[in-house]
């Protein structure tokens, strides 16, 4: 537990600083977070994307990022065929990666190409909720499924993610 306190706190810390700086990195997931120095440091930001203007997001013209940890909302096209995220898109990817460090798996992993096309499925359905498979402290799950919220607007921010304690 402890690992996984100091760690989270780490994880949480580098996406905050970019995100202080409206960058969306857009593909959060545990190999691009590397131990340098028994420090962790955020990396490959090939797709990732500043926030201009006055919005709160981002437009894509293709879907991308890593399917295991991709926000639903990633998969929703506009009127104009692209993909809008934000922030919160980043949140719900480092609620799997927090259920991935204490499940050993993200939340929707499983092998195949039909999978996928079952996951993307399963994240366009806004009935589906995500479910915790064993106990797990209160606080950890808390985060977790606060993180992985089908809806963006009630996604935590990662400054109020830095301010619960697991």
């Amino acid at each position: 537990m402890n690992y996984l306190r100091l760690y989270w706190q780490q994880i949480l810390e580098s996406v905050s600083v970019i995100h202080q700086q409206r960058i969306v990195h857009g593909d959060l997931k545990p190999l691009n977070f590397v131990l340098v120095k028994g420090i962790l440091k955020l990396i490959d930001f090939g797709i990732a994307k500043a926030i201009h203007g006055n919005t709160t997001h981002i437009e894509r013209e293709t879907i991308t990022g890593t399917l295991n940890y991709l926000a639903p909302e990633t998969l929703l096209s506009t009127k104009n065929g692209t993909s809008k995220s934000g922030r919160a898109a980043d949140v719900w990817s480092l609620g799997c990666i927090l259920y991935q460090m204490v499940y050993g798996k993200p939340p929707l992993a499983k092998e195949g190409i039909l999978s996928d096309f079952k996951r993307i499925a399963w994240l366009s359905d806004n009935s589906q909720k995500i479910v915790l498979p064993s106990p797990v402290p209160a606080k950890v799950g808390d985060i977790i499924l606060s993180c992985l919220d089908r809806d963006p607007k009630h996604r935590p921010s990662v400054l109020k993610l830095l301010n619960q304690s697991l």
